[in-house]
């Protein structure tokens, strides 16, 4: 058996997953609003521009660009989605809006005048992803070396995300989708965004973990802040299966076929985790039947993601390897950790000294404030009327 000096403690693994930012049309401001004077015209142009810039910074992948795109055009869209009820019923009729959203059943499908509700969800939505894609971007960058000084950035982008996902949920979702039954795709529930938001919360949680042994904290408090990452990955597992419920259409954008895997795999592996800083504790404090005990349990649940079996998503397929890295270091522990008992100590493996580890979350939302609303002047063509957007 291996001795301790060859047992390998490496931090759990960090993975943000990858979700894709979903596609859409143009939207023309100005060919909707079409009967409308010139200088409307013009202001409606630059709306519809500052769209098509986020459109646009989406496609090519440039995150930073497409949430500056993203500041610049939600002023003006709470403007024109406050303020359409004020316009008269007669022009409303006029208005002529076709546009394709992550948000239609049937791709192309013509929306009306009151459908600015799957714009504004929409837009939130990718403004959301784009937090997440940042963040993936910054920790490709890091290096082990300055983890230190530039984890901050990345929960603050994941937090970010979790704040914009959970406006989503609790302050759009109520308001435009009053009964969810009329569109049934997991994108019109409340709880798919609150699900991405828990997300983006356990994967901060993560790197609050892995700075917490960067800092040499105790391993209690490590096993108690990998119990956190468990229980939440857990709650967003039980989200999957309860949006999968509710839901009928087979088009799952924001929940492909994958998630249930890899927040499984999560779960399983931060359990495993907690179970393994317990077990250095107590070999830490001499006490290595106790210590042996957490460990054949952590061993056990990392065990089960293995088994579970490998994805053949590309995104989740790096993470299944990082796992059965970190089980192979796992065994080397366990190993050690046994071989220490068996020529020093001589305790007895005590599983009832095993009990249950209190869960601690740190990581928190950053509340989303939507931005104010534009004052946008449309002036009838064929008419004097006036009407202001505000």
């Amino acid at each position: 058996m291996a001795s301790q000096s060859d047992a390998v403690v490496a931090p759990p693994p960090i993975h943000i997953a990858k979700l894709k930012i979903p596609a859409t049309t143009p939207l023309e401001y100005e060919r909707v609003f079409k009967n409308t004077d010139e200088e409307t015209q013009i202001q409606l142009k630059k709306i519809s521009d500052f769209r098509n810039e986020v459109v646009v910074a989406s496609e090519r992948a440039f995150g930073d660009a497409a949430v500056r795109g993203v500041n610049k055009y939600l002023p003006s869209l709470f403007g024109l989605m406050d303020s359409t009820d004020k316009l008269p019923p007669d022009f409303l009729r006029s208005l002529d809006i076709s546009w394709t959203s992550f948000l239609c059943v049937k791709d192309g499908r013509k929306q009306s005048h009151g459908s600015w509700m799957f714009e504004v969800v929409f837009v939130l939505n990718c403004y959301g992803l784009l937090h997440r894609k940042m963040a993936i971007e910054r920790m490709t960058m890091m290096t082990t070396e300055d983890f230190n000084t530039k984890y901050v950035d990345v929960v603050k982008l994941l937090s970010q995300a979790a704040g914009v996902f959970q406006y989503i949920s609790e302050s759009c979702m109520s308001k435009f989708f009053v009964n969810p039954k009329d569109l049934p795709i997991p994108e019109t529930l409340s709880e798919t965004y609150m699900l991405l938001s828990n997300l983006c919360l356990a994967e901060c949680q993560e790197l609050v973990i892995r700075r917490s042994i960067a800092s040499n904290n105790k391993t209690t408090v490590v096993a108690k802040l990998c119990a956190g990452a468990a229980t939440q990955y857990e709650t967003c597992l039980k989200m999957v299966k309860a949006i999968r419920d509710q839901t009928t259409h087979p088009r799952l954008p924001l929940l492909e076929t994958w998630w249930e895997d890899y927040l499984g795999w999560k779960k399983g592996l931060f359990e495993a985790e907690a179970l393994k800083y317990m077990a250095l504790h107590h070999q830490d404090t001499a006490t290595p039947g106790i210590a042996i005990a957490y460990m054949q349990l952590a061993m056990r649940s990392i065990a089960h993601c293995i088994n579970n079996g490998k994805s053949a998503n590309e995104n989740i397929t790096e993470f299944w390897t990082q796992i059965a890295e970190e089980r192979n270091r796992m065994t080397t522990l366990w190993q050690s950790i046994v071989h220490d008992n068996d020529t020093v100590y001589h305790e007895t493996v005590k599983p009832e000294e095993v009990h249950p580890i209190e869960p601690r979350i740190l990581a928190k939302a950053q509340a989303f404030e939507p931005p104010q609303a534009s004052e946008i002047k449309v002036v009838r063509k064929e008419s004097s009327f006036l009407c202001i957007i505000s």
